[in-house]
């Protein structure tokens, strides 16, 4: 099969498409065909040498999600057959023709949606749902801060957020994108300037009215979502874009009885994939999956996929960079199912 191979940590140029073995199934596994995947920021990392995957997972192919059709299932396979639609997360190798997985952690995609926007939905949607709802508290009638709201995961948490009744308020950088993001859910939008996130707070009157804070941007933003916490309030902390280190202000997260919390999906147990994976899904089939359809900024053909890195590290886009790596009629036609 064809796979992105990482030859050299060297970022974009260190990606090369060659052969690789096609995976088999065991126990639980299932082989999918893939048809699309995405662009994470994890893959990105790795491709630089930070961030190697997970035990279990292809040491040299990045891709943490992936949308395709099932072509073989393992001996102890219960709840998946071969032809099924679906959709999952993984610790990597999705950047491939096919990719093994445990079908506990697959969804099935619905019928009406289709796979190749369907792949750029699992890593964001478990990532973003696992952040606000399991570890943040979020619940219709609450408020949200989400910064970086114009990436992937970003975009889709103010899809979420929405599509339980929370309030949204999204941060950008860039002005031009804010009617972008009320067009996706947001309800409110904050220009963060030169000024920074905490004066930007004081002056929208958000100052102790926020009940979750997903944070993506890092240490600059730590004292601004400290000032926008509302008692018993929850900053959890997904992403540092811009820098790790922090000095925290205690005796404000003391006199909040506030949580500030940090997580990450990739390096977690399989039961605790399929628990993250099943909860997102559950929503995602309680509001309809077109409810939580991910933003598309641009799409790249597998073998264009140092490309599409490149986009996502230039910067500037609202969403997501797709990866398509085959059509799903001609998966089906090589499986023998046209």
């Amino acid at each position: 099969m064809r796979a992105i191979s990482i030859q050299a940590f060297t970022g974009p140029d260190g990606l090369a498409l060659v052969e690789a073995p096609r995976p088999e199934p065991s126990d639980r596994e299932v082989c999918v065909r893939v048809v699309t995947t995405a662009v994470n920021r994890a893959d990105l990392l790795q491709s630089l040498g930070r961030y190697p995957a997970p035990p279990g997972a292809p040491a040299d192919v990045p891709g943490l999600e992936f949308a395709g059709i099932v072509e073989a299932c393992g001996p102890g396979c219960e709840r998946l057959r071969v032809g099924d639609r679906v959709m999952a997360i993984v610790g990597g190798g999705s950047y491939a023709e096919s990719v093994r997985v445990d079908e506990r952690v697959c969804a099935i995609v619905p019928p009406e949606l289709d796979l190749a926007l369907a792949g750029a939905i699992p890593e964001a949607l478990v990532t973003a749902h696992d952040a606000l709802v399991t570890r943040g508290g979020l619940a219709s009638g609450k408020r949200v801060l989400v910064h970086a709201a114009t990436s992937g995961i970003g975009t889709m948490a103010v899809r979420i957020a929405r599509a339980i009744g929370a309030e949204v308020w999204a941060t950008t950088r860039r002005a031009e994108t804010a009617e972008a993001l009320r067009a996706i859910g947001a309800d409110h939008v904050l220009v963060i300037g030169a000024e920074g996130l905490e004066a930007a707070v004081q002056s929208a009157g958000l100052a102790g009215r926020v009940d979750t804070v997903l944070e993506l941007v890092g240490a600059p933003y730590i004292a601004g979502d400290l000032a926008a916490l509302a008692l018993e309030g929850a900053i959890v902390v997904v992403g540092t874009l811009d820098h790790p280190k922090a000095n925290v202000d205690l005796s404000m997260l003391m006199r909040k009885r506030a949580r500030l919390q940090g997580t990450v999906l990739r390096a977690r147990s399989l039961d605790e994939k399929v628990a993250a994976s099943e909860a997102a899904f559950a929503l995602a089939s309680a509001v309809g999956f077109r409810a939580l359809e991910p933003v598309i900024a641009a799409r790249y053909p597998l073998e264009r996929v140092a490309e599409a890195h490149r986009r996502v590290v230039a910067g500037g886009m609202v969403g997501r960079v797709a990866i398509d790596v085959a059509p799903e009629a001609f998966v089906r036609e090589t499986l023998g199912q046209a």
